[in-house]
Order: structure tokens, then C-alpha cells, then sequence
């Protein structure tokens, strides 16, 4: 017995040992590493000093001043981990935690003639006053150009029609409301890799714009950002965007050609409204709904197959296509909207898929070049013509 208790003593002993040894639960390392501020270009002063020592995980507030630090003609806006823009942004008062070395940041310096907003991670260019530029860099940090509230007026560089050349950097995330609205001197632009979102009317009216790359990252494309760009002739919307806006492409009619992603489900008002060029367009199989006018006056459009998940065709969705001979509509299709296929002046065979009729709106099949036929399945022809305002049709009913 005593053997026994001397044995559980020892192994007692032993793990209390090898429990003190271990650090305890949430414990930092002894390591302690420092935060260093840099001026980044600065023409005079010096950089705020931090003179406390942090270990990894600690907590570290961003300073709020910016020390003597004065660039000639610029606004020190926040700080970023990179000199290059590809790092992390941090507005003054922002907190972070200390990784396993010594961290250092960088100051972000803003054109002074633009107005500002910044916040947490995000720094953010409001507006800019000098209306006369031609060229213009966006400074390495800034995160997003407008916001995604501006209203007409607000845009960032709304109205700069005499810039040719702009340069973004690496750190933008975001594009808002209105930022190029009116541009018409711009032809190009690269959008950097990490942008995700581009606001409402961003590009609307920028007539000299023939060349964009989205990047692929992009997941939002807001309602009438290409509005009026009739120099764009050709975009590709990225695989991670599943909507398209209401008047997005509107009135562009230099575009040929545009590829939609598969994942996209809908496609609102007005969409490719006046697109002229446009001849061809694959619809995504994911598509449930047309919305009012997307189609009107795409009088370039020769052939378009609608697919089979379509419920619903909008107001003048197709209204003035002349450019369409035939067209069928999927059987899963119940209301087709006022003046849908107004005007379309060669269509001359639409092939109605669904047995019982689609609710129907007044003039949909108005302007239809003579002797045009709605072709209906074989059973329902009697149903169709006796339809509330299919009975308009009557005539030109028949069996397929």
C-alpha cells in the first residue's frame, strides 16, 4: 500500500510539473514588437510616434494625428499597411490586432482637391472639385471612389469631361453611384482586380469609353452604370454577377456583343433598351422572368431564344425588334405583357409553348407584318381564341 501511495504521489508531482510549464489559455508570447508610423512622401514634419510595445494579438488603436507631417497639396486621409495599396486601409482611431512582428503604417495622402470620408478599413474620395483635369491618380489606400448613396450631383468625378487618363490603385474595392458620370473624354480604364461592386449611373453617358475590363470579382453592377455608353462595343459581365439592373445597357448601341453569366436569374426594365447593335444574346438558363422594355428597339436582334424557365414577359420587352423573324415561347410562360412584341415587323412565326393561355396585355402582338401566325398546341387552339384578348388574335391563331 505504501508503494502504491508513494507511486500516485510521484505522478502527482509530475503533472503538476508539466501543468505549470504550459501557458495558460489566451496567453500571449513574451515577443513584444512595435508600431511604426511613416510619412509616406511627405514634403515636411515628422510621423506620429507610438512609443508603447504590444505582443501579438494585441489590441492597437490608429493614431489620430498625423504628427508635423505636410504634403504640398494633399490631405493625409489614413494609413495603410502597404506602400503599394495592396495591404490593408485604416482611418484614424481604427483598431487592429498586432500580428507576429513589428507592424509598420504607411500615411494615405489625398488631392486636396477632393473631399473625403474615412472609416474602420474604408477610405473613402467623395467629390472633385478641379473639373478642368485631364489626368488624375487615385493615391495608393483609398478603398472606395463615391459611395454608393451619392445622388445625381454627388458623383466623385461627375462632370469631369475633359479627363483622358485615369489611374486606380490596387487597394479599391468599390465604385459608387455616379463616380464617371458624363466622362466623355475617357476611352479606357482598368478596374483593379479587387473592386467588387460598381454603383448606380457609374459610367452612364461616357460616350468615349471603347474599351472596359470588369474584373471578375464583381458580384453588383447597379442600375444604369453603362447607360449611354454607345462607344462600348463589346463586354464580358463576370461569373459571380446574378442580376442585371434596370436600364444598365440602355442606349448602348455601339455593343455587338456581351456575354451574361450562367448564374444570372434576372434581368430588369429596360435593361438592353435601344441596344441596335446587339444581333445576337444567349439568355441564361437561370432566368425566370423578362422584364418590361429589356428588348425595345434592339432592332439588330436576328435570334434569341428565351429559356425554358421563363415565367413571365414584361411591358414591351420586345416591343420595335424588327430585326426578329421567329420566336418561341417557353411552356412554362403565364402573362405576357402589354405590347410585348409591339412593332415587331417581321415577326412572322411566334410559337406559344404553354396549353393554357398566358394572361395576355393589350396591342402585345400590335404591328406584326401581315399574314404573321401565332402557332399554339393543337388542343388549346379553341381555348386561345376564346382567351380574353387573345380573341383579338383569333386570326391569326393556329395549330402547330
Amino acid at each position: 500500500m505504501k508503494t502504491w501511495i508513494s507511486g500516485l504521489a510521484l505522478a502527482l508531482s509530475l503533472a503538476v510539473l508539466v501543468a505549470c510549464q504550459q501557458p495558460a489559455a489566451g496567453a500571449t508570447s513574451a515577443t513584444t514588437y512595435t508600431l511604426t508610423y511613416d510619412g509616406n512622401g511627405a514634403d515636411s514634419g515628422t510621423a506620429p510616434v507610438d512609443a508603447a510595445t504590444y505582443h501579438q494579438f494585441d489590441a492597437v488603436t490608429v493614431t489620430s494625428g498625423q504628427g508635423s507631417l505636410v504634403k504640398d497639396g494633399y490631405n493625409l486621409a489614413g494609413w495603410m499597411t502597404a506602400v503599394d495599396g495592396t495591404g490593408t486601409s485604416y482611418a484614424a482611431g481604427a483598431v487592429f490586432a498586432m500580428g507576429a512582428g513589428n507592424a509598420t503604417l504607411h500615411a494615405v495622402w489625398v488631392p486636396s482637391n477632393f473631399t473625403y470620408s474615412s472609416s474602420g478599413t474604408s477610405i473613402t474620395l467623395l467629390q472633385y472639385s478641379l473639373l478642368s483635369a485631364t489626368t488624375l491618380n487615385i493615391p495608393s489606400g483609398v478603398t472606395q471612389l463615391g459611395t454608393p448613396y451619392a445622388i445625381s450631383g454627388e458623383g466623385a468625378l461627375q462632370g469631369c469631361n475633359l479627363l483622358t487618363s485615369i489611374t486606380l490603385p490596387p487597394s479599391l474595392v468599390g465604385i459608387g453611384n455616379y463616380a464617371f458620370f458624363g466622362c466623355t473624354g475617357l476611352t479606357s480604364l482598368t478596374i483593379p482586380s479587387g473592386v467588387t461592386s460598381i454603383g448606380n449611373f457609374t459610367f452612364q453617358n461616357c460616350t468615349g469609353l471603347t474599351s472596359l475590363t470588369i474584373p471578375s470579382g464583381v458580384t453588383s453592377i447597379g442600375s444604369n452604370a453603362f447607360q449611354g455608353c454607345t462607344g462600348l462595343t463589346s463586354l464580358t459581365i463576370p461569373s459571380g454577377v446574378t442580376s442585371i439592373g434596370q436600364y444598365t445597357f440602355n442606349g448602348c448601341t455601339g455593343l455587338t456583343s456581351l456575354t451574361i453569366p450562367s448564374g444570372v436569374t434576372s434581368i430588369s426594365a429596360n435593361a438592353f433598351n435601344g441596344c441596335t447593335g446587339l444581333t445576337s444574346l444567349t439568355i441564361p438558363s437561370g432566368v425566370t422572368s423578362i422584364g418590361g422594355g429589356v428588348f425595345r428597339g434592339c432592332t439588330g436582334l436576328t435570334s434569341l431564344t428565351i429559356p425554358s424557365g421563363v415565367t413571365s414577359i414584361g411591358t414591351s420587352a420586345f416591343q420595335s425588334c424588327t430585326g426578329l423573324t421567329s420566336l418561341t415561347i417557353p411552356s412554362g410562360v403565364t402573362s405576357i405583357g402589354v405590347s410585348a412584341f409591339n412593332g415587331c415587323t417581321f415577326l412572322a412565326t411566334v410559337t406559344i409553348m404553354p396549353t393554357t393561355p398566358p394572361t395576355l396585355g393589350l396591342t402585345a402582338f400590335t404591328g406584326l407584318p401581315t399574314g404573321y401566325q401565332l402557332k399554339v398546341p393543337a388542343a388549346s387552339v379553341a381555348t386561345y381564341k376564346a382567351a380574353t384578348n387573345w380573341i383579338t388574335w383569333a386570326a391569326n391563331i393556329v395549330s402547330q
